[in-house]
């Protein structure tokens, strides 16, 4: 005790009734502040008589903007005083054995609510992080030293457990095979995990940062569990078309092997598809387009659906030098009116050519595709008494053209 007054403090003085009060001191504002130098000499003091009243545990304070950042590595608790954020560490080790710091709590889960029930399961069999709503949360207990503790409810609460990240990232192949023949296989970085009490789970991403994998496995009942989700980010088209195709590989009946860096095997049939055919197929048209035009640019994350179609049907134009289409009208601005367009006055076909330069606007960036002539075999004037009309009195009229006795046409790529 002469080494250490804290211990005497607190067991005969009672010292562990002056935190609250100094935390309390800690967010007065009576006291009016000089300068800088007195602000943080009368914080200092209150930070070292707040770790001379308690022989288990160490308290560090963060006020302002940096009791946001979270608690520091090795806090075993952290408490949200007012403005001030309290980090508590052990003063010694064993000491959250001698002093234990618990918490009981009460959860009541509705039977629609079947997720949160899963999410809460998987939180104590593999320490999987879970967010248990306001509502669902009837009471929590927290025993905690330096009156830090104390009955919530109402409260929102986070059930997690430590991770542990891996100094060097193990390289885990997913395998999709068809019987015995390998269709497609794709390597991901798994670089943390967490244990809970049926088993670990393992987290890990690919080169793209786009497939993020969440892998459970059970050792002693030899169980495993994966979850594959996408996760779009700014990314060049090329690159993802490799992992697109083995996304789109990812569909019943075939089968997913997980193959560890040490040889251990762990497979399990495929009941649900994994990608998007549309999604996939538009990605590999626009990375064969920036290739072919030189045109690059990261791939955007939201676009119409129509202009998803349009790069498929540009990139099958540009492979194959042509396109076939039927067509329903088309607008013409004429700038004057010339006797080759006479025969649509008396309601006649004509064969219409037409050329120009098309391209793709990404909200800002333009995407070229080439010249295309446009070859429509017959056409014919939607309203032949209005343009003879307008032509009778002067003015030089709009054209709508619909198809004649064909509704054939041909796009050709000129250059």
């Amino acid at each position: 005790m002469a080494a250490h007054p804290d211990i005497r403090r607190y067991f005969c003085d009672r010292a562990s009734d002056e935190v609250l009060e100094l935390l309390r001191e800690i967010n007065r504002e009576e006291a009016q502040v000089t300068d800088v130098a007195d602000a943080v000499g009368r914080v200092g003091r209150l930070h070292e008589r707040l770790n001379e009243i308690d022989p288990y545990y160490r308290y560090e304070l963060s006020t302002g903007a940096g009791k946001d950042g979270g608690a520091q590595p090795g806090a075993i608790l952290s408490v949200n005083y007012g403005s001030t954020r309290v980090d508590i560490f052990e003063k010694y080790a064993g000491a959250a054995k001698d002093r234990p710091i618990t918490a009981s709590v009460e959860i009541t889960i509705g039977s629609d609510q079947e997720a949160l029930l899963e999410g809460v399961q998987s939180a104590f069999d593999y320490g999987l992080p879970v967010t248990i709503p306001p509502d669902a949360v009837s009471k929590f207990v927290l025993d905690a030293p330096a009156g830090l503790g104390g009955s919530f409810a109402g409260s929102e609460l986070r059930i997690e457990s430590a991770t542990v990240a891996f100094d060097e990232p193990l390289t885990v192949s997913l395998k999709i095979t068809d019987g015995d023949d390998l269709v497609a296989s794709w390597p991901v970085r798994v670089t943390q995990k967490t244990e809970g009490l049926k088993g670990a789970s393992f987290d890990g991403t690919d080169e793209t940062g786009w497939l993020q994998i969440t892998l459970k496995v059970n050792p002693l009942d030899q169980e495993f569990g994966l979850s594959l989700n996408l996760a779009p980010k700014p990314t060049m088209p090329a690159a993802l078309v490799p992992l697109l195709r083995w996304v789109g590989a990812c569909r019943p009946p075939h089968r997913m092997t997980i193959a560890w860096p040490d040889g251990l095997e762990m497979s399990s049939d495929l009941d649900t598809t994994l990608g998007d055919e549309r999604f996939a197929a538009f990605v590999e048209a626009l990375a064969y387009l920036q290739e072919r035009s030189g045109a690059y640019f990261n791939l955007p994350l939201e676009l119409p659906t129509r202009t998803l179609e349009v790069v498929v049907e540009s990139a099958n134009l540009v492979r194959e030098g042509h396109s076939d289409f039927e067509w329903g009208t088309i607008n013409l601005q004429l700038k004057h009116w010339v006797d080759e367009l006479d025969p649509l006055l008396e309601g006649q076909g004509l064969r219409v050519t037409v050329e120009s330069e098309q391209w793709i606007d990404f909200e800002g960036d333009r995407l070229p595709i080439g010249r295309i002539r446009t070859q429509i075999e017959s056409a014919r004037a939607a309203d032949p008494d209005g343009l003879r009309r307008a032509l009778a009195s002067g003015l030089v009229p709009d054209v709508q053209l619909i198809p004649g006795d064909r509704t054939g046409a041909r796009n050709v790529l000129v250059s």
